[in-house]
């Protein structure tokens, strides 16, 4: 496995599945096809349903709402990560991504081509509103709770009173809510391997938890 092929399983994992659209090598050697040139990697992605209402997007990564508008400035970053050679893409996007991107990416830098922006433009929207279609995180990890776990969750962010993340004492909880400490572990374990939330053991400050998309996780627990 190639660090390219590393980053796009190191993103899948931290943003979920449906978030990622294609990773790639970017850098002076993309154009020279020289593998020792590239510099850096990194991602398009779709924002989440929280991002939709932000102006500005929440991240370090390529915003999938700004290709548009990095084609027309010809930005260096977006050339770089349109051209480069080394890519894996999300084979959830991979047919729409080729058709309507990168079978014409050189045509639409070089000539700014409006009928094939509005394309692209149409094919954004559809793969925004695709992935909101797909199955969430979130959806996938509800199915798998039991109801003892469902209860903790729901109690655990009422606990963060809005905020997407925070600190449990689990020996605590176990107190309060009456329920076994392996619970608590099973659902931690479970929010972290179904990438709906970081999980991090702090001592004796508890465990953090912090969540990928609240708004999502709260409309499916409502």
């Amino acid at each position: 496995m190639n660090k390219i092929e590393e980053f796009y399983n190191e993103m899948i994992n931290k943003y979920g599945e449906n978030r990622i659209l294609w990773v790639a090598g970017i850098g002076p050697g993309i154009f020279n096809q020289d593998m020792e040139g590239i510099t850096d990697v990194s991602a398009c992605i779709l924002p989440t349903e929280d991002e939709l209402y932000n102006t500005y997007p929440n991240s370090n990564y390529f915003d999938i709402r700004y290709l548009v508008d990095g084609i027309k400035s010809k930005s260096s970053e977006w050339i770089e990560l349109i051209l480069s050679p080394y890519k894996t893409i999300n084979p959830k996007y991979k047919e729409i991504l080729n058709k309507n991107l990168f079978i014409n990416k050189e045509l639409l830098f070089l000539s700014n081509n409006e009928k094939i922006l509005i394309e692209l433009k149409k094919s954004i929207k559809q793969i925004i509103i695709s992935s909101f279609e797909l199955p969430t995180q979130e959806q996938e990890l509800i199915k798998i709770l039991t109801k003892t776990e469902l209860i903790i969750l729901k109690n655990i962010i009422k606990d963060f009173n809005g905020e997407k993340e925070g600190d449990i004492k689990v020996s605590q909880a176990t107190e309060q809510y009456k329920i076994s400490t392996a619970v608590f572990r099973t659902l931690f374990y479970k929010l972290k391997e179904y990438k709906v939330a970081e999980i991090d053991s702090r001592g004796v400050k508890g465990t953090h938890i912090k969540f990928n998309n609240l708004t999502t996780l709260n409309s499916l627990l409502d």
